[in-house]
């Protein structure tokens, strides 16, 4: 008994793997939005990520480890949280014609690494001013040029091994930010605001309460 031939309009099995699908519509998406679109929700992930990372820092190192209590100024934390956001929305912004040639996974490992290059490159910008003025000046605390010169080095080396979270926070933001282009992106760039604003509260409110308890 032969089996029946197969009907004209039944449709080939799907080669592409959902994956590849996903990660091929957020590309394209990405690529649609206007250099603001991008900028703003790079912002967004960047600003989550930031207070997800600010706070669980507080938790861990200064309340769960006893380290005493932790609240810098208002100033101080605005700045530490609208710096960063402001610099990598300006960094996504001026790199997206590079960015977009690659896969969405490859992009957010680029723009995670490219954030933490610049972070050394600016911390080294705002050093060598001051060394440079010891060197030719011989204060300081580096005397000689050559002094001054292998003191910058061995900072900005000690500030890139540092760095490591810079990347991780960036490649997190532009992670949510072309994620909320998917629809199950959307919640999960929700969730994480969510999660990032409950961090935050839960960290202020312990701060709070151990600087009360201390006081």
């Amino acid at each position: 008994m032969s089996l029946p031939p197969p009907r004209a309009h039944a449709q080939p099995l799907r080669q592409q793997p959902i994956a590849g699908e996903y990660g091929g519509s957020v590309a394209a998406g990405w690529r649609q939005l206007t250099v603001w679109g991008r900028a703003w929700r790079v912002a967004a992930g960047m600003l989550a990520a930031l207070v997800a990372g600010r706070a669980l820092q507080n938790l861990i190192v200064w309340q769960w480890l006893g380290n005493g209590y932790y609240l810098p100024g208002l100033a101080t934390l605005i700045i530490s949280l609208l710096l960063p956001v402001i610099v990598c929305a300006a960094l996504a912004a001026v790199l997206q014609r590079w960015l977009a040639r690659f896969q969405p996974l490859t992009q957010v490992a680029l723009f995670g690494a490219s954030a933490c290059v610049g972070a050394v490159l600016l911390n080294a910008l705002l050093w060598s001013p001051m060394l440079l003025s010891g060197a030719s000046q011989g204060t300081g605390g580096c005397g000689a040029a050559g002094a001054c010169f292998e003191q910058f080095w061995q900072m900005t080396v000690l500030f890139a091994g540092r760095s490591l979270p810079i990347l991780i926070v960036a490649a997190l933001g532009y992670g949510l930010a072309l994620a909320s282009l998917a629809p199950r992106g959307r919640w999960l760039a929700l969730a994480a605001a969510v999660v990032a604003a409950l961090l935050g509260a839960w960290a202020v409110v312990g701060t709070l309460v151990r600087a009360g308890g201390a006081g």
